[in-house]
């Protein structure tokens, strides 16, 4: 009886062992791409990563904001200041920390652009660095 048990209970892990025999690098294996700060033409060390609602990449840096579309680049230049933060909000506003903080708005014709708020904000507070972003739902 017990020599029946051993059987079958070698039997069943000689069986397992087929179940998981499957090749699993080709269906999991994830696809990745690097870039250089040379293909988005920006400085090297990136700040701050967001994605808005249309699926574009947003990557602040040294030298302004890196813009992904899954295929090309384009770049926001902020004349030498650096971008330290991003982050955007539910319905697809890209806001901007650094030097100066605000919103990217999108023109008429698609081009996107930095919308300053320090002009509603006083003179007298000064709000230094941003180096965070956070929304608020």
């Amino acid at each position: 009886m017990k020599l029946s048990r051993v059987i079958i209970l070698f039997i069943c892990c000689l069986l397992a062992s087929q179940l998981f025999s499957q090749d699993f690098n080709s269906k999991f294996e994830l696809k990745t791409e690097s870039y250089s700060y040379k293909d988005y033409k920006g400085a090297p060390q990136i700040r701050s990563i967001t994605q808005d609602k249309n699926g574009l990449m947003y990557f602040a840096n040294g030298f302004g904001i890196a813009v992904y579309n899954g295929d090309n680049w384009s770049f926001i230049d902020f004349f030498g200041y650096s971008v330290r933060s991003l982050a955007c909000d539910s319905s697809g506003v890209v806001y901007v920390g650094g030097i100066d903080f605000g919103c990217l708005e999108i023109q008429k014709n698609g081009v996107r652009e930095f919308k300053s708020f320090k002009s509603l904000i006083p003179d007298t507070l000064n709000f230094g660095l941003i180096e965070n972003i956070s929304v608020i739902k």
